[in-house]
């Protein structure tokens, strides 16, 4: 979905749509590091503005993803509520990208546009992949898997803790 620039007003545009888990998908199907998929349409609402050639993005977007938990491997719902705030200023061909450089909270809401539209695709792809957690977890308390069975520990009790608990007690007995 494309903005033009020369639409924007100072005063600003309402920008809301609702995008279906298949547009979703192709939009991050080039993607070779995304490990969770859409469980609900992604809702968006935003106000875009403009001073000279400066756009300003704020709003919100909503979304559900399906992740696998980094303790116990089940998929949950996770739900996604996140601000977008962006400050988009024209890209100068000649400027200098530099090497890896550590980025602050405010260099993620500052970014470059090219041309004459803004792709407000592209942002929704980024802000997602930001708010995505880096070990996400089925709830907060997960207990995971098993070192030794396997078994997921929010299910079910294993014998294999209670065995190596008492071979451990046994071993101080003596």
């Amino acid at each position: 979905m494309k903005i033009r620039i020369e639409e924007i007003t100072e005063q600003g545009i309402q920008v809301e749509f609702t995008k279906d888990t298949s547009w979703l998908s192709e939009l991050f199907r080039e993607e070779k590091e995304v490990h969770f998929s859409f469980a609900a349409p992604t809702t968006v609402s935003l106000k875009i503005s403009r001073s000279g050639k400066n756009v300003f993005i704020h709003g919100t977007l909503d979304t559900s993803l399906l992740l696998a938990c980094t303790k116990c491997a089940e998929d949950f719902v996770y739900p996604l509520r996140e601000a977008i705030t962006y400050t988009l200023t024209p890209w100068v061909g000649t400027m200098k990208r530099h090497a890896e450089t550590e980025l602050t909270s405010e260099d993620l809401k500052f970014s470059f546009y090219d041309g004459e539209d803004i792709d407000l695709g592209q942002i929704v792809k980024e802000q997602i992949f930001l708010s995505v957690p880096a070990y996400p977890r089925c709830i907060h308390s997960c207990k995971g898997l098993c070192p030794v069975c396997g078994i997921n520990l929010n299910v079910d009790t294993c014998q294999c803790i209670q065995r190596k608990e008492h071979s451990t007690f046994s071993a101080i007995g003596r």
